[in-house]
This record gives C-alpha cells, sequence and structure tokens, in this order.
C-alpha cells in the first residue's frame, strides 16, 4: 500500500472525525473554527485517499441536505509485534486499534540476535500471508510493522541498547530486514503510547502506564507525547530497588522492583510457570483461596513499594496498570489504591485502573507507531 501521505490540516480533520465518527462539512468547520469550503476540500482528500466516506444525508433545516461524512477504520491496517521472553505475539489492526486477527509463537532457546531477527521475520510473514487469504478486511494493505521489546530502544540510532530479560545488548534493529516499514519502540512505552491513541488525555496531563509481565517497564506520556529521557531510559523503574529487596535480577543488580512485582515474582511464590499457572491462579483467587489470597496480599504489598517510588517521580494524573498480571482484575488495582491511600507522601493517590487493551497493549500500540501519523 502506498505512503498515506495527508497535510497537517488533513490530519487534524480526520483526528476530529475519529472521535466523533461522522460529521458534515459544516459541523467539522464549525468544530475547527474554518470555512466551509476549506473543510469541504480537505474532506474531499480524505474520501480519494479512502480514509472518510460520503454515503449519507444529515438532517436539513432547509434547502439541499448535506452530506455526512464516516470514518472509515479499515481504511488502513498495522502489523504489531510484542517481543517477551520466550514468546511473540503477532497481530494486525486498523485505525480504532481493533484487532483483526492475531497469533503467537515460542521463541526458540537460547534467544541469539539473530533468532530473534529470523523470528520476528516469520511472525510478520505468516501475518501478511493470513491478510493474503482472508476476505473478512477491506481492501487495505498494512502500513508498516512496528514491534516492541523489553528493554532499553534508542529509535534514533536504531539500537536495543539492553534487554536483561532477553540476555542481549547493542543489537541493531536495521538488520531486522522486515517485509514492511518497520519502528521499534520499547513494550511499555508502546503500550502507553496504545493506551493514549484510543483515549487521548487533555492538555498538559500526563500518565504512566505500568507494564507488568516478566520484567516491569513504566511508559510515560506527557502532554500526549512518549517521554523517553536523555538516553532512552526513561521509566526503567522495574530497575530501582525497593525497601528490603535483595534478590539478584538479570540486570546485575540486587533488590530491583521486578525481582517483586513481575509475572514471573508472583508465579514463584505459588510455584507456578507461564501463563497456564496464571489462570490457575486466577482461577483459585475465584474460588476464594486462602492460599491464593495470601499470596497476593504479599505480592500487591511489593508491588505497591515500587509504585510509590513511580508516584514521587512522576506525579502522574493516571497510572494505568498492564500486561499479564492485569488478569487478576480489580482485585489488583483495588488493593494497589488502599495501599497508595495510606503511603506517606503519596496521598491523595492518583487515579489507577487496569489498561483497556488486555494482553495486546504493547503489541497494539506497537502497530499504533505507524497509525498515529495519520493524525499527527
Amino acid at each position: 500500500m502506498p505512503a498515506l501521505q495527508l497535510t497537517a490540516a488533513e490530519s487534524r480533520l480526520l483526528e476530529l472525525l475519529r472521535r466523533q465518527r461522522a460529521l458534515t462539512a459544516s459541523e467539522a468547520a464549525r468544530l475547527l473554527a474554518l470555512s466551509v469550503p476549506t473543510v469541504t476540500a480537505q474532506l474531499r482528500s480524505l474520501v480519494n485517499a479512502g480514509l472518510v466516506r460520503a454515503d449519507s444525508y444529515a438532517e436539513s433545516s432547509g434547502g439541499r441536505r448535506p452530506l455526512r461524512y464516516t470514518f472509515q477504520p479499515r481504511a488502513a491496517l498495522a502489523v504489531g509485534v510484542a517481543v517477551w521472553p520466550g514468546t511473540l505475539q503477532v497481530l494486525t489492526c486498523d485505525l480504532d486499534l481493533v484487532t483483526l486477527h492475531s497469533c503467537s509463537f515460542a521463541l526458540p532457546a537460547p534467544l541469539s540476535a539473530q533468532r530473534l531477527r529470523r523470528a520476528v521475520a516469520h511472525g510478520v510473514e505468516r501475518e501478511l500471508a493470513w491478510l493474503a487469504q482472508s476476505q473478512s478486511t477491506a481492501a487495505a494493505d498494512p502500513i508498516g510493522v512496528g514491534v516492541s521489546l523489553p528493554g532499553v530502544v534508542d529509535t534514533e540510532r536504531g539500537v536495543l541498547v539492553v534487554a536483561p530479560n532477553l540476555f542481549m545488548s547493542d543489537v541493531s534493529l536495521s538488520e531486522f530486514g522486515l517485509p514492511l516499514a518497520a519502528l521499534f519502540e520499547n513494550e511499555a512505552n508502546a503500550a502507553a503510547l496504545g493506551e493514549t491513541y484510543c483515549r487521548p488525555r487533555p492538555r498538559g496531563e500526563s500518565l504512566a502506564f505500568v507494564s507488568v509481565s516478566h520484567g516491569v517497564g513504566v511508559g510515560i506520556v506527557f502532554d500526549g507525547r512518549l517521554h523517553h529521557g536523555a538516553s532512552w531510559r526513561a521509566g526503567e523503574f522495574g530497575h530501582v530497588a525497593i525497601p528490603g529487596g535483595r534478590r539478584r535480577c538479570n540486570c546485575g543488580r540486587s533488590g530491583c522492583w521486578e525481582q517483586y512485582a513481575s509475572q514471573t515474582a508472583l508465579l514463584r511464590r505459588v510455584r507456578g510457570r507461564g501463563a497456564a499457572r496464571m489462570e490457575r491462579f486466577v482461577q483459585a483467587l475465584n474460588a476464594n483461596s486462602a492460599a491464593a489470597d495470601n499470596s497476593l496480599e504479599r505480592y500487591l504489598d511489593h508491588f505497591s513499594l515500587g509504585l510509590q517510588n513511580v508516584v514521587s517521580c512522576l506525579d502522574p494524573d493516571e497510572i494505568v496498570i498492564g500486561g499479564a498480571v492485569s488478569a487478576i482484575g480489580e482485585r489488583l488495582s483495588e488493593g494497589l489504591r488502599l495501599r497508595l491511600s495510606v503511603a506517606p507522601m503519596v496521598s491523595p493517590a492518583p487515579l489507577i485502573r487496569l489498561s483497556r487493551l488486555g494482553l495486546q497493549a504493547s503489541a497494539l500500540g506497537a502497530a499504533a507507531l505507524h497509525l498515529r501519523r495519520l493524525f499527527e
């Protein structure tokens, strides 16, 4: 699919239509404080690009009935990839970040940079093959692939600087050789981007997305933009030590938050591994198992210690919890709210909620790296 080239004014109009879903030219002109002829010309351009459809007439107070222009979410697709220790998640989504297809693959062990590149390329090729055979999608081809990685990603130099849980460092991202235009991002940053893409925040507000799976990372959004830091390490709270922490971490330090708040740490408490074990743990919680309840309470105690650091350092308007542990549900967010409400120096606590994107947050956010460019 050729790249969709929009002007800044057309992108602004498309973003308005994405939020409003359908508007007449006069309604859009009023909301954008532009003339009707100017907006009408922009709408024609969006119709020609297939991003908007003029297919119905609005009510009229007199005279000719105006056309109503409708946003077309299937006009552009993107592929999102999330790399996790041991697992590769691949999906295709539309402009609403609605997943059309997804699949997961086991990553080879031991994992090298070359094996990782091959696995990602294979996963993307499999997804493109499904798209080529599927009759359920629109005629649009993917405009690109986004890849999220659990580590420090320098997007300017195109380097995975370090990924402790993949046991990798200094991996060139330009050598992945993917069949689509590729963009790369840290997994927590990607998840934060996906969350704000689906629900743009008011100007000036901030969000911290705490991604908890094999490790813990925090994606930081200030005033609608990701904050990467001078060396792309912003949000690495998972490798900040918590009080009383002594366990050795893959990064080389001891006492890191993720050694006590990750999915791995939780399942270590219940002596289980993998997604199936998490499912069993959630089932035990729902069955009011005393052992599961006790494990969760101790886990939340450690989780809240690191979360206090996030609040003290960032003071965000909202904290979103995502990743594998979000399967626990509201007991997770409620337990954290309770602990922060009585913690010194962090009360009143910011709003804490679970991600709307579920276990696909990082992969969907990776796809949004491409999709968001149509609206900027």
